[in-house]
């Protein structure tokens, strides 16, 4: 009896590379009270964290005269 090799299976392709890929920008850490603080802001504006962070970015550049546009994340 001979032993035969097995097919290897193929992935299929997956996505393709964006032209211009995301990665993780900053890591907020924080301490019980200062999280409650942060989830609590998060449900007052109705807005998902990440978008909050945005417009404060945006807004604090602004008012302190920032010129550069914002670009689209």
């Amino acid at each position: 009896m001979t032993a035969m090799a097995t097919q290897r299976k193929t992935k299929p392709p997956g996505r393709p590379k964006a032209d211009d890929p995301k990665r993780s920008l900053a890591s907020l850490k924080g301490g019980v009270q200062y999280s409650e603080w942060f989830d609590g802001l998060v449900e007052f504006s109705h807005l998902p964290a990440t978008l909050l962070i945005e417009h404060a970015l945006r807004e604090y550049a602004e008012k302190h005269g920032y010129s550069k546009a914002q670009p689209r994340r």
